[in-house]
């Protein structure tokens, strides 16, 4: 398995977790974006938008914004 399955399996778990979330990963980490996601708009707002180095590290914070949202 290479790091792209690795990555598209991750993106297909974070989506059945997070379902109001897109995710994406880029060169300098993974995001979460709340709602369209469009590259250019990539900056870190904690409510819409979350960047972490680790595909774990992205979990806590999403963790976070939903138990924040609820």
């Amino acid at each position: 398995m290479s790091v792209q399955d690795d990555a598209l399996d991750l993106q297909a778990m974070f989506a059945a977790r997070y379902p109001r979330w897109r995710f994406t990963r880029t060169a300098v980490g993974w995001w979460a974006v709340k709602g369209v996601l469009v590259r250019e708009q990539l900056h870190p707002r904690r409510d819409v938008v979350l960047h972490a180095t680790s595909p774990a590290s992205l979990m806590v914070l999403l963790d976070e914004a939903e138990r924040r949202a609820a």
